[in-house]
């Protein structure tokens, strides 16, 4: 049996070893994924008349480089599979060496803390939310009311005080990242700009101020399941691929013929005007690319997209919350007001928010 952090991370093992596989059918659990491991062929690395190594096989050697005193026992499990099969030590070895990178990448790169919120409109300006914490084990949630309402401020209160209850690692300087849940009307709420302002306090709260702000719209993501496996292959290649720039009016067909088969684009920065603006990016959204920028506002959007160029694809959460700082303390010099689209293919999102009603429409 294994340990229970290690099943909680089942899902994200079997993706890591699969990057281009679609989403799986029936479900996360390691149940589920394993029913349908079984049913996989083998990968499509074998050289000559080798057997190819079944896709469950490789999957447990990713499993094993997380376990701790369990990892010799999967081994010598998959040794003996691997020798009853018929397949090459030396191909077993390279799937074992991806796993072992694969897990060093993962000590290097350590989750974040992060915080998400599902905001979803009340009416009169005031919002219901949702709220979960996922220090690096998954989401849980830890508010239950989903019939209060909320006005910016309060909202802006309420993930403070959760925020404010968090214990980041030690070794980890960076702050939490807030990770706001939206439907596709929701892209442009101006959840950074939500702040406290409390009479008795020093200072303010500026939620997109103190803290790297991320929207993700799984509605739009996961509409056309056939591009889930080009977000995953995106994501993966996250640190090496391109950036692709909209900066002339184009039309969703126009779009999707740019993007739909460049594998290597990670990120799209969108430099139009509002007009035509919130249609490429849900096209982009859904055509599975993990990370587009653009501007909420008429003014900054060059400004915004020239700035954020020298930003590290991996590290602009941290550069558009560093934007919106410079901004509020000095507009003319910051005109912009950027939103950023971040969806992380190796962190699941809360399975209460994508089964809303909203997404099967």
């Amino acid at each position: 049996m294994m340990e229970p952090e290690v099943l909680a991370r089942f899902p994200e093992a079997v993706r890591a070893a699969l990057p281009h596989l679609a989403a799986m059918p029936g479900g996360d659990t390691p149940e589920a994924l394993l029913d349908h491991l079984e049913a996989l062929p083998g990968d499509g690395r074998a050289a000559g008349g080798e057997r190819r190594v079944p896709a469950l096989l490789r999957v447990m050697e990713y499993v094993g480089a997380l376990c701790g005193p369990r990892r010799a026992e999967l081994r010598l499990w998959a040794d003996a599979v691997a020798t009853r099969l018929g397949i090459e030590r030396a191909a077993l070895g390279e799937r074992r060496s991806d796993a072992q990178e694969w897990m060093r990448a993962l000590r290097a790169r350590a989750a974040r803390v992060r915080v998400l919120v599902q905001v979803n409109p009340a009416g009169q300006g005031r919002h219901r939310l949702r709220i979960w914490c996922d220090e690096g084990a998954g989401p849980r949630q830890v508010s239950t009311d989903s019939v209060r309402s909320y006005s910016a401020a309060e909202a802006a209160r309420e993930v403070l005080r959760v925020l404010d209850s968090l214990t980041p690692p030690a070794e980890d300087e960076r702050p939490p990242l807030v990770e706001v849940l939206v439907d596709r009307a929701g892209l442009n709420l101006p959840v950074d700009e939500w702040t406290v302002r409390d009479p008795d306090a020093l200072v303010p709260g500026v939620l997109g101020v103190e803290f790297p702000l991320v929207v993700h719209c799984p509605e739009l993501l996961r509409r056309h399941g056939r591009f889930t496996k080009h977000w995953r292959s995106r994501w993966n290649r996250l640190d090496s691929g391109k950036t692709f720039v909209v900066s002339e009016t184009m039309d969703r067909d126009t779009i999707y013929s740019r993007l739909v088969n460049q594998l290597d684009t990670v990120r799209v920065c969108v430099d139009v005007p509002p007009g035509t603006r919130d249609g490429i990016v849900q096209t982009c959204l859904a055509l599975g690319i993990p990370v587009v920028v653009w501007d909420r506002g008429r003014d900054g959007a060059a400004h915004t997209v020239r700035h954020l160029a020298e930003v590290a694809t991996r590290e602009m959460p941290d550069g558009v919350r560093d934007y919106r700082a410079g901004a509020k303390a000095s507009p003319p010099d910051y005109p912009g007001r950027p939103v950023l689209a971040w969806a992380d293919a190796d962190r699941t999102v809360p399975r209460l928010h994508l089964t809303e009603p909203q997404e099967s429409t």
